[in-house]
């Protein structure tokens, strides 16, 4: 049998009986009606009354002394003995009764003062969670709560007097407070920053005025509003979070594309490095001594005018590949309409690799250009030395090469 079990008939027939009880004197019930006793004797026998109730002429009555039961039943005189107990344990009975006020909890039942003290309970209890220290012999919660502009240090103490319990308006159902302090102590990785945004919530509630009220009986009465104000954080935190996160995304997207741009551009100059290459062979069309050798040289030329041309229209559609990711890429962000720090940073990164590989194709077209012009000159050289001999072309040649220095020279600056 539970704890507290088996109190559950006793309780059940005081409520049942509850217009005809009074208390006598301090420690004495009485129900006026004598033809309860035998019931009312097996009840209290069952829940641990080692006496025997005995009949009065007002009707049956029993006694809350302690030494009559092995242990004291959840039966209070009043609602100040009521508070007394249960403040100071960590759970309401699930079955008990008030007889002053005539109230009786059955099988857990929340309703009217049971229901503030599951509140006061359970809120009490989650204090204590979320408390960066909590001081039990003094009963006090001592929260930690930084921001960026100031660092508070709220000391709560968790208790009420009658009081103050009794000015406790509750409107707060109970599977709501419940369904609360599970979400707040939900044994996931994001626990710790839960309950950091309710110990802000607190904060800032316990910043709005509420005169001479106890932080802790403020908190009780605004449960409704602590629940809010820890939405609102929480929301504001995780749009925080979301867009540090989105913002190191978009950077290293960046980073990403850059790397890439970079190491084309960088393959792209290797194969630009073979046409000074082939000045090398012009200059190699004056030794030569036959008509062969000159022939040779030429298409020792062509073929590497044809590689260059071949990888740099290769590289033009890798280029385009690349446009295509950026604008794949950042346009999931552009369309956050709700952060302009996330569209901003965006569109600023997407222009920027954007230009990158705009200039990076203008650098094509000259290398490309260049690899013709070299064609061309060779072309011209080795006719000019065929036809008109070694002197004629080493005065064409002069010539020749020298513009071609020059332009080449302008295309690479």
């Amino acid at each position: 049998m539970r704890v507290n079990d088996k109190f559950r008939h006793l309780i059940d027939f005081l409520d049942s009986y509850s217009t005809s009880i009074t208390l006598v004197g301090e420690h004495f019930v009485c129900i006026a009606d004598q033809g309860v006793f035998d019931e009312l004797s097996s009840l209290l026998s069952d829940a641990g009354y080692v006496d025997e109730p005995r009949p009065d002429k007002e009707g049956v009555i029993f006694s809350l002394s302690f030494g009559q039961w092995d242990e004291l039943p959840p039966i209070y005189t009043d609602e100040e003995q009521f508070w007394r107990s249960v403040s100071t344990g960590q759970s309401v009975p699930q079955n008990c009764f008030i007889i002053s006020t005539l109230q009786a909890r059955v099988d857990g039942e929340a309703k009217g003062v049971f229901t503030k003290a599951e509140l006061f309970l359970k809120v009490r209890q989650l204090m204590i969670d979320i408390a960066d220290h909590y001081n039990k012999a003094e009963n006090k919660a001592l929260l930690f709560v930084g921001s960026d502009d100031r660092a508070s240090k709220v000391e709560i103490t968790l208790s009420l007097s009658f009081n103050e319990f009794s000015c406790l308006d509750c409107s707060e159902e109970m599977p709501g407070v419940f369904e609360f302090a599970a979400t707040i102590n939900l044994n996931d990785v994001h626990k710790g920053e839960r309950r950091e945004v309710l110990r802000r919530a607190i904060v800032n509630l316990l910043d709005e005025p509420h005169g001479s009220s106890s932080d802790f009986l403020w908190i009780l009465s605004n449960v409704d509003k602590l629940k809010i104000k820890y939405q609102e954080q929480y929301e504001l935190y995780f749009r925080n979070f979301s867009v540090s996160k989105l913002l190191n995304e978009i950077d290293q997207k960046t980073l990403e594309f850059t790397a890439k741009l970079s190491e084309f551009i960088s393959s792209s100059q290797n194969k630009a490095i073979a046409i000074p290459g082939v000045l090398v062979a012009i200059g190699s069309l004056v030794k030569a001594g036959s008509g062969l050798g000159v022939v040779l040289i030429v298409l020792g030329v062509l073929v590497v005018n044809r590689i260059v041309v071949v990888s740099n229209s290769m590289m033009r559609d890798t280029f385009d590949d690349i446009e295509w990711q950026v604008k794949t890429s950042f346009k999931k962000y552009e369309s956050i309409k709700d952060n302009e720090e996330v569209t901003s940073l965006a569109r600023q990164c997407s222009a920027k690799i954007t230009d990158k590989i705009v200039k990076a194709r203008s650098r094509l077209k000259q290398v490309d250009w260049l690899a013709h012009i070299t064609l061309l000159v060779t072309i011209l050289y080795a006719l000019a030395l065929l036809t008109w001999g070694g002197d004629a072309a080493s005065k064409l040649k002069d010539i020749v090469l020298g513009v071609f220095y020059a332009l080449f020279y302008f295309n690479c600056s």
